[in-house]
């Protein structure tokens, strides 16, 4: 089968990650063909440009897959079997909030035409059955991480490793320095407590005085690893979260607000839920004495099998062939009711 994909390479968000990943499962079997979307310079965030290339393009595929951001700038007549990677839906979100709210809606329009939408796990599924989608199917994002925290040893030589306080100092992971994610609102409620460190990494905002770490994924999960608890306090509704999954991999438990998607992992691993950052000081305290149950408990859910690359790559080749097939019923049931 020959598959055709709109993406942005440049693009680093959790799902552009989930989306290469499944490109990477179905050339295993499948022609895949990458036409590359540039970013717009006018609309900042992930926003696509060449509309007009978009529009009057086709591929010449078998099946194509979008993406929100893709999806709206093409003509579905151009097209055969199409798949979206619906990751979550947040109107009231982006820097320009008119455009990203209208750009939301006709996702929405546009995805009752789509053969399959794929979400990242049984929030979004029951969250989009109210849409009159035609068929909707869960892919959970894999993770294979290329150390582990037992294979780091001793969390002191880590932190001296990657230049981080061993003055005895609690390490507060935040994740990327940005307000999308909620570090400003850390930083405001933890930044004075001298017993904290607060560190981030990847995507930082000059105006938020908290240490960033850049480096290599091996980098991240180092930090991950060092530090004493992840908060996951991010102001969108996620789509899964990447950062609270491999922290718990790394055996370093998480406090969130279990927003949309986090919600299902951060309830299903155990982990403790903290709406109010006032009431977080309390939270942090609790969890690290508690620290070793909640790293614990996670375990038996972080590490099923839905969420292992062979498993992500069987279901991937699996929703596109079951996909594929039932086209090919659907076009010959067609053809002898109309001859």
């Amino acid at each position: 089968m020959n598959i055709a994909y709109y993406g942005i390479s440049a693009a680093r968000s959790g799902g552009a990650i989930h989306e290469k990943m499944v490109l990477d499962a179905l050339r295993e079997e499948h022609t895949v063909v990458w036409h590359e979307i540039e970013k717009s310079k006018w609309i900042p965030g992930d926003f696509p440009s060449r509309f007009p290339y978009l529009w009057n393009h086709h591929p010449q595929a078998d099946a194509t897959i979008f993406n929100s951001g893709s999806l709206p700038l093409v003509n579905l007549k151009n097209h055969q079997t199409k798949i979206l990677f619906l990751h979550h839906y947040n109107p009231a979100a982006g820097r320009v909030k008119w455009i990203h709210r209208k750009y939301q809606e006709r996702v929405l329009r546009l995805a009752q035409a789509v053969d399959l939408v794929v979400v990242l796990g049984e929030y979004w599924r029951a969250f989009f059955a109210s849409f009159p989608f035609k068929n909707i199917a869960v892919l959970y994002t894999p993770f294979d991480l290329r150390v582990t925290s037992e294979s780091l040893g001793d969390r002191i030589n880590v932190r001296r490793e990657l230049g981080l306080p061993t003055d005895g100092r609690k390490l507060i992971y935040v994740g990327g320095v940005t307000k999308a994610k909620g570090a400003d609102r850390i930083y405001d409620a933890l930044g004075k407590n001298e017993q904290y460190f607060l560190v981030g990494s990847g995507e930082k905002e000059p105006e938020i005085p908290i240490h960033c770490i850049t480096g290599d994924y091996q980098t991240y999960l180092k930090l991950l690893f060092a530090c004493d608890v992840s908060l996951c306090v991010s102001r969108l509704p996620e789509g899964w979260n990447r950062i609270a999954h491999e922290s718990l991999l790394m055996s370093t438990p998480v406090i969130g607000t279990g927003i949309a998607g986090s919600g299902e992992l951060l309830v299903g691993a155990g982990q403790h839920l903290c709406y109010d950052l006032n009431k977080y000081e309390g939270a942090i305290r609790h969890v690290l004495e508690n620290r070793e149950h909640y790293v614990k408990i996670a375990q038996p859910y972080i590490r099923q099998e839905k969420f292992t690359v062979p498993y992500f790559n069987k279901r991937c080749k699996n929703l596109i062939g079951d996909l594929g097939q039932k086209n090919v019923i659907s076009a010959a049931k067609s053809f002898t009711q109309h001859p």
